[in-house]
């Protein structure tokens, strides 16, 4: 595995973590804070107001123009942050929904570079991390004291996200990412003191 520098006990598959762990959390306060919740603890009534949260924060002529519905967003919203309640879900049509909702919540806790990559693949996916980086920008890493220890790999494995999924061509211009591609990281003495561009499919 690679390592931020010689004497780095982090690896870019934390890095990867951390990051999609926070991608939880502002979701989870933005969901919050976003939409009225439901007074009964009624699965199904919850599926309701994810996809109503779908169509608020990416309007319906977006998710129309990426070919995704507010449904498909809606379910992988709530199994990033609401996992237990997704499935317990009385309208789940198989098993395989389970397996679904099981793989998103693996994204983050039994987290691989291929679960990583399998996440960029899924338009509603890409379209909810694109969102994340929007709204948050560089400002959550700069106010976690985890993440600032290594503040420029976080800032590079954001850029690499941006550029990996699989609406990487057409993100950048919809939610005005392009800023933060174009941003050069600062170069260092040390050339070993921050990792140089890499790619997810490099591991």
């Amino acid at each position: 595995m690679n390592y931020l520098d010689a004497g780095a006990i982090i690896r870019y598959e934390v890095i990867y973590k951390n990051l999609l762990r926070d991608l939880r959390k502002f979701y989870s306060c933005h969901f919050a804070e976003t939409i009225p919740q439901p007074k009964q603890k009624d699965p199904n009534s919850l599926q309701k107001v994810l996809q109503t949260y779908a169509v608020c924060i990416f309007g319906k002529a977006t998710l129309e123009r990426f070919g995704v519905s507010k449904q498909e967003v809606g379910f992988c919203l709530g199994s990033l942050i609401k996992p237990k309640q997704m499935l317990q879900l009385k309208s789940l049509d198989s098993a395989s929904d389970k397996v679904k909702i099981m793989n998103i919540y693996f994204y983050l806790y039994k987290f691989s570079l291929q679960r990583l990559q399998s996440m960029l693949d899924s338009k509603p996916m890409a379209l909810i991390l694109a969102y994340y980086i929007q709204q948050s920008g560089q400002e959550r890493i700069q106010r976690s004291p985890i993440m600032m220890k290594y503040e420029l790999a976080y800032y590079e494995a954001q850029k690499v996200l941006i550029k990996s999924n699989c609406l990487s061509d057409v993100l950048p211009f919809e939610f005005n990412l392009n800023k933060i591609l174009e941003t050069e990281l600062p170069k260092l003495d040390n050339k070993d003191s921050y990792p140089m561009t890499h790619s997810i499919s490099t591991y």
